[in-house]
């Protein structure tokens, strides 16, 4: 029961967030910009809502373990990040598994109206999910959510 209430919070705050997002071109060319993730499938795609100097809805299209591509309807941005921090937790009780990983991204370039794109900042990533009835560690989970916030000094 208290997964289900965790992933229905995050859910709402998540979709409250990605609703905002508008594209817009011409806006400011520099200052905060944040970045909200949202995949509700473990391979499913990632929803991306940049708000800030690229205020856009995209996709995250990941390159490797340590670099992103954001595509939005204007052009792309090329993100590299490196963890800091990772907390993993099982529960075999309720077979919940939950991992949250913290740290750093740089933006450098990208394609179309974000092609030179320069910054960097701070991200957290939150995965919670549900395992199926044999409860093994590994098997594909019933119920998944990731979260990720990000944000930092954007140049466009």
């Amino acid at each position: 029961m208290r997964l289900h209430k965790m992933l229905a919070m995050v859910g709402i705050i998540a979709t409250a967030a990605l609703g905002t997002g508008v594209s817009r071109a011409g806006a400011a060319t520099s200052g905060t910009e944040y970045f909200f993730g949202l995949q509700t499938s473990p391979n499913g795609q990632t929803t991306v809502e940049a708000l800030g100097p690229l205020a856009a809805v995209g996709r995250d299209a990941q390159t490797s373990n340590s670099k992103d591509r954001f595509v939005f309807p204007q052009g792309t941005v090329h993100i590299v990040h490196h963890q800091a921090k990772d907390q993993q937790h099982f529960d075999t009780k309720n077979c919940v598994f939950s991992d949250l990983s913290t740290g750093t991204y740089t933006i450098s370039g990208g394609t179309g109206a974000y092609a030179h794109a320069q910054g960097s900042g701070t991200y957290s990533a939150l995965a919670v999910g549900q395992g199926a009835r044999s409860c093994k560690k590994n098997a594909p989970p019933k119920s998944f959510v990731l979260v990720i916030e990000a944000h930092g000094p954007l140049s466009l």
